[in-house]
C-alpha cells in the first residue's frame, strides 16, 4: 500500500502536468534499490489539459482497461489512470487482474462492460477481512467515471484513511478468530 501511495504522488504530479499514463498495472511499477517508487512505460500517455478528459486512440492492457478505454469515443483523462490505479489495488487484493480473460478478446470484452472478476473469498478474509480496500478499489473502478474518485488525491485519501486505522481492523479480525 505505501508503495501505491507512491505511485499515487508520480500520478497526480503527472496529472498537474496534464499527463494520463493509460497503461498503468503492476508490471510498470518498479522500486528501486534505496526505497524509490518509479512509474515505467510511459509510451502510452497522453496530454491534455490539467483535469481534462481528451478523445485519445484505443489501448491499454486488456485484462487492466476501463470502460472509455476500449468503448467509442475514446475520451480518457485523470479519472482513467484513478481507474487503472484501483485495478493495480484490486490486483494486490485478489491475485488477479480485474478483467483476467482466457484470451486478449475475453478481456477486451470484459473491459467494455466493466466486468469484474469475482475475488477468491478465502483470500479477501486473510488480506481484507471488513472488505473496505476491496470497497476502495471498486469505486476507483466503477463504470462511469462520475462515479469514481475524481482525483488521484481522493483515491490516495481512502487508502491513507484505511492506513490510519489498519491496526484496529487487524486487532478485530484477530479477536474475532
Amino acid at each position: 500500500l505505501k508503495i501505491l501511495i507512491d505511485v499515487c504522488d508520480a500520478m497526480a504530479f503527472a496529472h498537474a502536468e496534464g499527463v494520463i499514463h493509460r497503461d498503468l498495472k503492476p508490471q510498470n511499477i518498479m522500486t528501486g534499490g534505496f526505497g524509490e517508487v518509479l512509474v515505467l512505460d510511459w509510451g502510452m500517455a497522453v496530454l491534455a489539459a490539467p483535469g481534462e478528459d481528451v478523445k485519445a486512440s484505443a489501448g491499454g492492457t486488456p485484462c487492466y482497461m476501463a470502460p472509455e478505454m476500449i468503448n467509442p469515443p475514446f475520451r480518457v483523462g485523470p479519472r482513467s489512470d484513478v481507474y487503472l490505479l484501483g485495478a493495480i489495488l484490486f490486483r494486490f487484493l485478489t491475485g488477479q487482474a480485474p478483467h483476467a480473460g482466457k484470451s486478449a478478446r475475453d478481456s477486451l470484452t470484459s473491459a467494455s462492460r466493466n466486468e469484474i472478476v469475482d475475488p477468491d473469498a478465502e483470500r479477501m478474509q486473510s488480506l481484507d477481512p471488513t472488505g473496505e480496500l476491496l470497497g476502495v478499489a471498486l469505486q476507483a473502478m466503477a463504470t462511469e467515471p462520475a462515479d469514481r474518485y475524481q482525483t488521484v488525491g481522493e483515491f490516495q485519501a481512502a487508502i491513507r484513511e484505511y492506513l490510519a486505522h489498519e491496526e484496529s481492523i487487524e486487532l478485530a479480525a484477530r479477536a474475532a478468530d
